[in-house]
């Protein structure tokens, strides 16, 4: 709620304003939900904790941002371990393994 009334017809995007935020970081989930005028994105996610992140929102010619804002991680929750396969032979050599570990947010 930025204050501009979306016409039906627009695609509006979110993206992470360069040079703000952590560097690496990666915006996803942003599928717009267009209802009344109003845009709203309710699953968006940004990957990595950060100081000092700006949204960028863009509909046709018009463009908002948001204030600045911080990402922060939570205390781990859970585990996912990727590429890990069930039949190990002796002497094998193992693949990579990669572990992630989660928060609950």
């Amino acid at each position: 709620r930025l204050g501009f009334v979306v016409p039906i017809w627009s695609t509006v995007t979110a993206e992470i304003k360069h040079g703000t935020g952590d560097g690496y970081a990666v915006l996803s989930g942003g599928a717009a939900m267009l209802d009344n005028g109003m845009v709203s994105f309710p699953s968006l996610v940004i990957n990595r904790a950060g100081f000092g992140y700006v949204l960028t929102f863009v509909a046709g010619n018009m463009v908002v941002e948001s204030d600045l804002f911080q990402v922060t991680s939570g205390i781990a929750n859970s585990i996912k371990v990727h590429n890990l396969t069930k039949l190990w032979k002796p002497n094998a050599v193992f693949p990579s393994i990669v572990v992630e570990v989660l928060d609950v947010g």
